[in-house]
């Protein structure tokens, strides 16, 4: 075990590991029972009692006790819950570029989950996704909380599930696709604002291809692609009787006056271009 990932050093916990065990001890103590350095040992023991991790008795003795470890880690998360509240505070005022129509690489796993997560906490309107087995299990309760949102949610999935208030069609050829395919599929558009698009290795923890897009053009590309795919798997699922009520149900999605559409049907401004001065203006000058 170690507590480095909590913002300890190797030889801050190896020292408050010790003393968990072996608590009330000398610095000295310490540091023979890990065998390191005293002169080191005692600043690692300095470092713990700044971080609430140790206390250090008042006598001459100095001997020192570990803090418990479960108030050692409420003190941690409660001090990591200020921070992350004034570092959320000082992001969300950072004014956010406009018009980015640029195409950007996704390189780690947890980065193209999270970037899931958050345009589905950022949907509006609608949401339309392709989703293989296994991201879909890590993003369903983020699709449930955009339905429950209200939010517009047509998703194509490859195995029967039941995901109430969203329109779920199973692709119709799901064991086909799955069989061509080694890797999990990621296929995300909102608002036709945003886009993502991920190739995930078989287990899904690993990313192979990964992109995300904020370009409203690019972004109404894919979701209109993404509904109209969903929409020929309804119609080859369902029967012949019901072939109109699946047109006019899926329909209602390529309906949605959401950001994006809205961004690309409103004009935008021109450059302006420099003037180029007249030939006679020209000559005059010479």
């Amino acid at each position: 075990m170690s507590l480095v990932p909590l913002g300890f050093t190797e030889l801050e916990s190896s020292a408050y590991l010790f003393l968990l065990r072996e608590s009330p001890a000398t610095g000295y103590r310490v540091a023979q029972g890990i065998g390191r350095p005293v002169a080191n040992t005692y600043k690692a023991i300095e470092s713990l009692r700044d971080k609430g991790a140790v206390v250090v008795e008042s006598t001459e003795g100095k001997l020192i006790r570990a803090v418990p470890a479960k108030e050692l880690l409420r003190r941690i998360e409660s001090d990591f819950d200020r921070r992350h509240k004034r570092a959320s505070q000082t992001l969300s005022s950072v004014v956010r570029p406009h018009d980015d129509d640029a195409v950007y690489r996704l390189a780690g796993i947890d980065q193209v989950y999270e970037r899931c997560r958050a345009m589905l906490r950022r949907t509006a309107s609608v949401v339309a996704l392709d989703l293989f087995p296994a991201p879909f299990r890590l993003l369903r309760a983020d699709i449930e909380r955009c339905v429950a949102r209200g939010v517009m949610v047509a998703m194509q999935v490859y195995e029967p599930i039941v995901l109430r208030g969203a329109e779920v069609v199973v692709n119709a050829r799901a064991p086909r696709v799955l069989s061509r395919w080694s890797g999990q599929w990621i296929n995300v558009a909102r608002d036709s604002a945003e886009h993502l698009v991920a190739l995930l290795n078989p287990e899904a923890d690993a990313v192979e291809h990964a992109t995300w897009t904020a370009s409203p053009f690019l972004s109404h590309i894919a979701y209109s692609g993404l509904i109209g795919e969903i929409t020929a798997s309804a119609l080859m699922n369902a029967s012949p009787r019901d072939l109109r009520r699946v047109m006019k149900r899926m329909s209602s999605y390529n309906d949605v006056s959401s950001d994006g559409v809205r961004s690309l049907s409103s004009p935008r401004p021109r450059s302006a271009r420099p003037s180029t001065p007249s030939r006679k203006a020209s000559q005059s000058r010479k």
